[in-house]
């Protein structure tokens, strides 16, 4: 799930572990060490430490330590349904977290949006473009005080008819197939239209599909 660098410094069984850097840990996820002699947690995250006493063997016992790595504070930028829309949204996944939350310009770091003691699934709507994410959860909600994440919202795509093909079957004479491309995400209300008469509709999710049994002629 990514490294840690650490300072490991001891004197007379007393050791004392301090974390100097956290590299590769993925988006939205958290990582702590809970030593099960003493209770104690440490989050693996600059500057953190961990002190512990050794027996006089000068080895832990097996199973004392457990590294843990939990969801926190997940990030997803979700694109606009249509093209030259600024309806994006960047959804965070806090769990039980209370957290505020800051949204700035990736590059010019301005503060596009500022949230204050969120908590569950939190959808911050954002014209496309690239963000950082600053996440800082309560003391006492969550292990995982936060952190900076980076967003990407992608321009909406417009949709793309990819093919009208003839039916081969002989029963079928007269019908075609459609096959078509939904961008964007979620679920899409779709519509088929021959003139101003619509012969087809229905709720889609983003993706390729294929219409069946259509009645050849101008459609839209």
């Amino acid at each position: 799930m990514g490294s840690c660098w650490s300072e490991i410094t001891g004197q007379h069984g007393i050791v004392l572990i301090r974390v100097i850097e956290v590299l590769g840990v993925p988006n939205g996820m958290c990582a702590h060490i809970e030593d099960h002699e003493t209770g104690e947690v440490m989050v693996l995250e600059e500057g953190a430490e961990l002190a512990f006493t050794l027996p006089s063997t000068h080895q832990a016992e097996a199973g004392r330590f457990t590294l843990h790595s939990v969801p926190f504070g997940s990030v997803e930028g979700r694109s606009p349904d249509c093209p030259d829309s600024e309806a994006g949204t960047i959804v965070m996944e806090l769990g039980e977290a209370v957290a505020d939350v800051t949204v700035t310009n990736y590059e010019t770091m301005e503060v596009a949006a500022a949230l204050y003691q969120e908590t569950g699934t939190v959808e911050v709507p954002m014209a496309p473009g690239e963000y950082a994410v600053m996440v800082d959860a309560y003391e006492g909600t969550s292990l995982c005080r936060g952190g900076r994440r980076q967003v990407v919202i992608a321009p909406g795509e417009q949709p793309e008819l990819l093919g009208l093909e003839p039916m081969p079957s002989d029963c079928n004479a007269g019908m075609a197939s459609l096959e078509f491309e939904l961008y964007g995400s979620g679920d899409l209300p779709t519509e088929l239209m021959q003139g101003n008469t619509s012969v087809w509709s229905e709720t889609l999710p983003a993706g390729e599909h294929t219409l069946e049994g259509i009645a050849q002629g101008s459609m839209s």
